[in-house]
């Protein structure tokens, strides 16, 4: 043995230039648009009318809106498939991005509801009624 890894990977000590911000290539809200469908393979490979039905992507629907995990024939003319070792980390991006968000509309709804709060409870600084006179 030459020292050479075989499979890959996830540990740190196998990779290099590791960072948390992603080229374009990687930028996982195109699966946002990601169609979800259900089907089963034809008869002529391994399926056919009574086999189960799956839920799944379609690898040309994969390569349109998150090429980084689509994989592609010999010629790479056509798409055959997608790679969940790719599509996993991408999704689990978007949950954490989704998460940050969310934190932070929760916040920002928290101040305004105390903002409201102590509107209606008169200790907000609203004007006082005679800020606005009426014509007798």
């Amino acid at each position: 043995s030459d020292g050479t890894i075989s499979a890959a990977s996830s540990s740190r000590r196998y990779k290099q230039d590791i960072t948390s911000e992603l080229d374009s290539y990687f930028d996982p809200k195109g699966i946002y648009n990601l169609p979800v469908c259900q089907a089963r393979y034809r008869k002529e490979y391994g399926g056919g009318d009574d086999s189960p039905l799956y839920i799944t992507f379609i690898a040309e629907d994969v390569a349109k809106y998150f090429p980084a995990a689509a994989r592609w024939n010999k010629d790479h003319t056509e798409v055959d498939t997608w790679e969940m070792s790719d599509m996993f980390p991408a999704v689990v991006k978007l949950i954490q991005d989704q998460h940050t968000e969310i934190e932070d509309l929760k916040t920002r709804l928290e101040k305004l509801e105390m903002q409201m709060e102590e509107f209606i409870n008169g200790s907000g600084n609203r004007k006082s009624d005679n800020a606005y006179p009426t014509r007798s």
